[in-house]
C-alpha cells in the first residue's frame, strides 16, 4: 500500500466574510450549493501548462498529493492508482493503489501525501519515461464530489550514463487563453558536472506562428544545468489576440555538447475565438433578506463563472446599484456612489480567489437609507472569457439579487 501521511486541513476562503479582522463563515447552505466538493491531484513539479507533471528520478520515491476541497460537510473517498505509460511495472516502478477517505467540514480542504517507488535503471533507456497517477470512483455520503486533474504523469528521468539533454518526445498544445507556457527540457545521466545548452524558437513549417504577435520568449537564451539538475524550462508568453485563425505552430530546437534525440519539439497555439458567451452567477448570503447595518454578510460579494465549450473565464465584474427616491439610481464606483441612469451599469473589477475558485468584491458596510426608510440595493455580475467575449444576457433571478439594509430603531 502507498505511504499515507496525516492529512493537513486548510480552510478555504469560499463563503467567508470579514468582521473586525476575524473570519466568519457565511450560511452553510448558500456556500455549499455554490461550490460542490472536488477531489484533485495537486502540488505538481511544474504547474503551468501545457504539461503538468511530477518529476521522478530512478532509484528514488516520487511524491504526489490528493486534495479534497469545498462543498458541504460530508464523508468523501476516492481511489488512486498507478497506470503504465512508456514506463512499466515492475521494471520501472512499483505499481500501487489505495483509497483516500476522510470527512470534510463546510468549505475546508484535506490533503493526503503519498509516495510511489521508482526503480533504478538498467541502461539503454530513453531520456524520459512516464507512468500516470490516476483518480477514480469518487464517492460521498451526501452532496456531490467531482474529479479535477484526475490523471497526472510522473516523468522519470534516466540516471544512467552518458549525460544527455533532450525533450520528452511529445508535441505540446495550449490555448491562447492561457498566457504562460513552460516547455520542459530534461537532463539524463549521472549529471555530476554542469553543462549549458542553447535553443532556438522559430515559427513552425506548416502553420507558422508569428513572433511578437502570437508569442514571445521570456526564458534566458542559455539553459544552465548545475550538477544534479534534472530539468529546466523554456518559457513562452502566449499572446491572446482577437483574430479568428487556425492553430499555429512553433518549433523549438536545442543545441549543445550533450544534446541528444529528441532534440526538437513542436508547440501548437490553439485559437480561442468563438461565439460562446460565458455565464456568471452572483452570490450573496440570501435573496431578499433584511440585514442590520453592521452585519458582516453584506461586505463580500461572490461571483461563480463558467464558459461552456469556450476559451475559459479570465475575469468577472460586479455592478452594484442603489435605488434612490423617485425612480432614480446611484451606482457604486471606485470613489463612492455616483448618480446615473438606472440602466447604465457601472462595472467594478473583482479579484480571483484561487482557494475558493471564485471572483469576489469586498467593501465596507453599505449605508442604510436616510431617516428610517429602507433602501434596496441590486447587484449584477458578468464574466469575460479569454476571447474577450463579455456576458451580455442576464438570466432573470440569477444575476439580479435584491437585498435590504435596515437602521437600528432609536430608543424612546
Amino acid at each position: 500500500m502507498g505511504s499515507l501521511m496525516a492529512p493537513r486541513r486548510i480552510s478555504l476562503v469560499l463563503g467567508v466574510a470579514l468582521l473586525g479582522g476575524l473570519a466568519v463563515a457565511l450560511p452553510a447552505q448558500a456556500a455549499c450549493a455554490a461550490a460542490p466538493a472536488r477531489v484533485s491531484l495537486t502540488n505538481f513539479t511544474v504547474s503551468t501548462g501545457p504539461r503538468l507533471f511530477y518529476l521522478g528520478q530512478e532509484g528514488q520515491p516520487t511524491q504526489f498529493v490528493v486534495r479534497f476541497a469545498g462543498g458541504c460537510a460530508q464523508n468523501v473517498a476516492v481511489i488512486w492508482s498507478t497506470q503504465a505509460g512508456t514506463a512499466t511495472s515492475p521494471t520501472d516502478y512499483d505499481h500501487d493503489s489505495d483509497t483516500d477517505a476522510t470527512f470534510i467540514a463546510n468549505d475546508e480542504s484535506v490533503e493526503f501525501s503519498h509516495t510511489v517507488n521508482v526503480k533504478g535503471g538498467d541502461g539503454g533507456e530513453a531520456i524520459v519515461e512516464s507512468f500516470n497517477i490516476v483518480l477514480s470512483n469518487p464517492t460521498t455520503n451526501g452532496g456531490s464530489l467531482s474529479i479535477f486533474n484526475g490523471s497526472i504523469p510522473v516523468l522519470v528521468v534516466d540516471g544512467d550514463a552518458p549525460d544527455r539533454v533532450g525533450f520528452e518526445g511529445i508535441p505540446y498544445t495550449q490555448s491562447e487563453t492561457f498566457p504562460s507556457a513552460r516547455i520542459p527540457v530534461f537532463r539524463a545521466g549521472t549529471v555530476d558536472v554542469p553543462t549549458d545548452v542553447t535553443y532556438a524558437v522559430e515559427p513552425g513549417p506548416t502553420n507558422p506562428a508569428t513572433p511578437g504577435a502570437d508569442y514571445t520568449v521570456t526564458s534566458p537564451a542559455t539553459l544552465s544545468f548545475a550538477p544534479g539538475d534534472r530539468f529546466k524550462t523554456i518559457d513562452l508568453t502566449v499572446i491572446n489576440d482577437k483574430l479568428g485563425e487556425g492553430p499555429e505552430d512553433v518549433t523549438i530546437t536545442l543545441a549543445g555538447d550533450e544534446v541528444a534525440e529528441p532534440s526538437s519539439t513542436n508547440f501548437t497555439i490553439e485559437d480561442n475565438e468563438e461565439n460562446v458567451f460565458p455565464e456568471s452567477r452572483f452570490h450573496h448570503p440570501r435573496h431578499k433578506w433584511r440585514y442590520k447595518k453592521s452585519d458582516y454578510r453584506i461586505r463580500e460579494f461572490h461571483i461563480f463563472a463558467k464558459d461552456e465549450g469556450g476559451s475559459g473565464v479570465v475575469a468577472a465584474e460586479l455592478a452594484l446599484r442603489r435605488n434612490l427616491k423617485n425612480g432614480k439610481c446611484a451606482w457604486k464606483v471606485a470613489k463612492g456612489w455616483q448618480k446615473k441612469d438606472c440602466q447604465n451599469r457601472e462595472w467594478l473589477p473583482t479579484k480571483y480567489d484561487e482557494a475558493g475558485q471564485l471572483f469576489y468584491y469586498r467593501m465596507k458596510q453599505l449605508k442604510p437609507s436616510v431617516k428610517t426608510k429602507i433602501k434596496n440595493y441590486t447587484a449584477f455580475s458578468r464574466a469575460i472569457d479569454g476571447a474577450a467575449n463579455v456576458e451580455k444576457d442576464f438570466v432573470k433571478k440569477r444575476n439580479d439579487n435584491t437585498f435590504e439594509i435596515k437602521r437600528k430603531k432609536k430608543r424612546r
